[in-house]
């Protein structure tokens, strides 16, 4: 496979997630008003009388039905390790250091393009290392 390719793949995979956890803030909202209703529905027969809760009992299949279609229509969102992701930025350090090393490189051939093209990327990356504070980001992990 072609560095490009490995590269498309990866900015690929990065944007559908991104579009997925921004689905799920959307339904947060939805899930939030769900949590509320289902308290009030525990609490509501965990305080009831002995004698009303038989009632509850009768409609045990309802509450099932309930909560399977809950697990079906809302997957459970992972339990992301922040220092895994965070080092899965790191590893990708020295991919982003050797595209900036080639593109610096590209200087040396010494044609308009290639000086061109070297001052273009070698800036922008700069520029991009700047806007995510990535210094301060660096001295934090030392």
């Amino acid at each position: 496979m072609e560095p490009e390719e490995i590269l498309e793949e990866k900015s690929d995979y990065l944007k559908t997630w991104l579009e997925h956890q921004k689905k799920a803030q959307d339904v947060t909202p939805y899930v939030q008003t769900n949590l509320e209703l289902t308290e009030w529905e525990l609490k509501a027969i965990r305080d009831c009388p002995e004698e009303v809760k038989e009632t509850f009992r009768r409609s045990e299949n309802v509450f099932h039905r309930d909560l399977e279609f809950t697990k079906r229509s809302l997957p459970m969102i992972p339990d992301y390790d922040k220092g895994l992701v965070r080092d899965s930025t790191a590893v990708s350090t020295s991919g982003n250091s050797l595209v900036y090393s080639l593109v610096s490189d590209a200087f040396r051939l010494g044609t308009p393009q290639a000086i061109k093209y070297s001052e273009h990327y070698s800036n922008s990356y700069r520029e991009l290392q700047r806007s995510q504070d990535r210094p301060k980001e660096v001295r934090k992990l030392l």
